[in-house]
């Protein structure tokens, strides 16, 4: 219900600032003579209720802040830690190729899951990327142990 709430919150801010932000510059003027979606000459302003128009942009900087954090708590949901590489000869392709194959191999992903893989070859490690959270949680729970160019 909340959310809901937010949700048209944010449809109806997003409308305001639409209206606010297609007003012409100088008063007047109506529709562009260029064709429908160019400026006028003058371009666009805020136009009608300027404070309005400052507090729905305002709220949408704030959205798109909270917006920004949830992407940052989302990537690291799809992120995997994985120790144990081998010294040499450790490559992001070779990991990447690694855990495709494996989870199109167990039926864990369709098409190709991980999306990145940030190497580290001196303390052979490396962070793994997957597409979801899900495909996440997955990759741990049926890959834990699995033996990659003889490291476990």
């Amino acid at each position: 219900e909340d959310r809901a709430k937010e949700e048209e919150e944010k449809q109806n801010n997003a409308k305001l600032l639409a209206q606010a932000v297609m007003a012409p510059q100088g008063g007047g003027g109506g529709p562009s003579p260029l064709g429908a979606g160019m400026p006028p000459p003058g371009g666009y302003q805020l136009g009608g209720n300027t404070a309005q128009s400052h507090a729905v942009l305002g709220q949408s900087l704030v959205g798109a802040s909270q917006l920004q954090k949830q992407l940052e708590a989302d990537k690291k949901l799809r992120r995997i830690h994985v120790g144990n590489l081998p010294e040499k000869g450790t490559r992001e392709r070779k990991i990447k190729e690694f855990f495709n194959t494996q989870m199109k191999a167990k039926g864990l992903a369709v098409g190709e899951p991980v999306k990145d893989v940030y190497y580290n070859a001196n303390g052979r490690v490396a962070f793994v990327e997957l597409c979801t959270p899900d495909e996440a949680t997955r990759c741990i729970q049926q890959l834990d142990g699995v033996e990659f160019e003889h490291c476990k």
